[in-house]
């Protein structure tokens, strides 16, 4: 219903459908048209709201289903509507996407907090950690980078709250801050690591390094924090990826300033599956 109700029907996008796909790890549905009016990928979670097509919101809001409820309610409350089901059903926040074309919302279909996550949270022996917090370090655990407003969209809070939280994961050792101002994200502590395997498989070295990697370029010594790996482990891995075509260097090899980033081979980073991004 949130795709139908803001959709672009204009001439640019006419023809086209609302997809509904459904993967082995993931649902995802996407609406023709991106966000509309003030609505932003950093509001949409907040009850922000602008209707593309006012004569369909109204149908939509006066049809109803047996039990009374209406199909929409246009008061700005489907994502949140989301957030908060999947929150209840104790699985990972929707993710979304979006550009000029389409709009995206994908529900990953992983159980966020299951009982490997519960143990691992408690054996942390922290008091006092909210149920945000306790979400966030799992998603952390699972290889999410968090920002401030990703971290506020999942999981309903404001700007100062979110950032509060973050920060008082960075003071308790639990996660680490990389970057500054606007492009800080955050991640699980390297000492946090669950290290629960002699070796990793060249599937699992690949998976690690590019989820650190993101979209962004590091230097080998930024990256090696982020993974919890010795330089030298870490300049091992990257000589392989790159090999295999999925890393590229900026500089030369010799200076001090080289950075590293993702070259976007196709498929090149698998889902995680639990424990895949741990190991030594």
């Amino acid at each position: 219903a949130n795709a139908l109700v803001h959709r672009d029907l204009s001439e640019f996008s006419r023809g086209s459908q609302v997809q509904i796909e459904m993967y082995p790890d993931r649902l995802e549905v996407r609406s023709p048209g991106g966000l509309h009016g003030t609505v932003t990928s950093e509001n949409i979670g907040s009850g922000a709201s602008s209707s593309r097509n006012a004569c369909l919101v109204r149908i939509l809001g006066a049809v109803r289903f047996s039990d009374g409820k209406r199909i929409v309610e246009n008061r700005g409350a489907g994502i949140k509507t989301m957030i908060s089901e999947l929150f209840a059903a104790g699985m990972s926040p929707p993710e979304f996407e979006d550009n000029l074309a389409t709009f995206t919302v994908r529900f990953p279909a992983d159980a966020l907090l299951g009982s490997d996550v519960v143990d691992w949270i408690a054996s942390l022996d922290q008091e006092s950690l909210t149920q945000t917090q306790v979400r966030g370090l799992a998603m952390m655990r699972n290889g999410a980078r968090l920002d401030n407003p990703g971290y506020r969209r999942a999981m309903g809070l404001d700007s100062t709250v979110a950032r509060e939280e973050l920060q008082d994961l960075v003071t308790r050792g639990l996660a680490l801050q990389i970057g500054s101002k606007r492009w800080t994200k955050y991640v699980l502590a390297p000492a946090q690591q669950n290290q629960t395997s002699a070796r990793t498989t060249r599937t699992e070295r690949r998976a690690i390094v590019l989820r650190a990697l993101g979209s962004d370029k590091m230097s080998r010594e930024q990256l090696s924090q982020l993974i919890g790996r010795d330089k030298r482990t870490t300049n091992r891995w990257l000589s392989e990826l790159r090999e295999d075509g999925f890393v590229e260097q900026s500089g030369r090899a010799s200076s001090h300033n080289v950075t590293w980033r993702a070259t976007g081979k196709p498929g090149q980073i698998p889902l995680f599956k639990d424990g895949d991004h741990q190991g030594s």
